[in-house]
């Protein structure tokens, strides 16, 4: 864990990361106006990201409870159980604070400029389902503008999905890891992840949060499969 001290320093070198980040993937998306957009997914531990994302996603977030709250009142519940906000609490910073050793990589996928989703992930575990070496997806989120929202248009569509699909190739190619993964899903995106082929066991659940493993053979569908 890093401490606040340790950030301070780093920060007065005018840099954000200790070594540069690693460019793994890159591509064309489009975007909600029919323009098309390059995008660039790195790997490696960066604050300046992390506050990005807590400043730009937080903002919006923010946006979307004025307007809820500017509401009428007989809507205002169901504009608040319709929104994605379950990870909205979720301080990017913090969690690079405490998540950064060998056995955790961080992922970000930028356009625009902006940090358009985030995962880390954990390694080695062991599959509950199997005797298989797996790894631990501790967080993955997308930017609230990329996701259904009531202020504006979905920017992006399939962030999601194409980070997952590139932290899954470099496990594989990286990390030695090819058997599957798992994680603790937010009760929101249980959908998505069972749609992707994904396996509950609700034994493991933790904190309401629903317990899923991602079987080898699902995996390469999900990997195969367009976006």
């Amino acid at each position: 864990m890093k401490t606040v001290e340790e950030l301070r320093k780093l920060l007065a070198t005018g840099q954000t990361a200790y070594e540069p980040l690693n460019n793994i993937s890159s591509g064309n998306i489009t975007s909600n106006d029919g323009r098309t957009h390059t995008y660039e997914i790195v790997q490696g531990w960066d604050i300046g990201l992390a506050m990005q994302c807590d400043q730009e996603w937080g903002n919006f977030n923010m946006e979307i409870l004025e307007f809820i709250r500017q509401s009428d009142s007989s809507v205002q519940h169901k504009l608040l159980n319709s929104s994605q906000l379950e990870d909205a609490h979720w301080n990017w910073l913090t969690k690079h604070k405490h998540y950064h050793s060998e056995q955790y990589n961080w992922f970000f996928i930028i356009a625009d400029g902006k940090p358009q989703g985030a995962c880390l992930v954990y390694h080695p575990k062991l599959s509950v389902d199997t005797s298989d070496t797996i790894f631990y997806i501790e967080f993955l989120a997308v930017a609230p503008w990329n996701r259904p929202n009531h202020i504006d248009d979905q920017i992006f569509r399939g962030i999601g999905s194409i980070l997952l699909k590139t932290v899954i190739s470099f496990a594989e190619k990286e990390l030695g890891i090819t058997k599957g993964f798992s994680l603790h899903s937010l009760p929101k995106a249980e959908g998505y992840y069972q749609k992707i082929g994904m396996k509950r066991f609700k034994i493991h659940d933790k904190s309401g949060l629903g317990y899923f493993e991602m079987p080898e053979l699902q995996k390469a569908n999900f990997v195969g499969a367009s976006v």
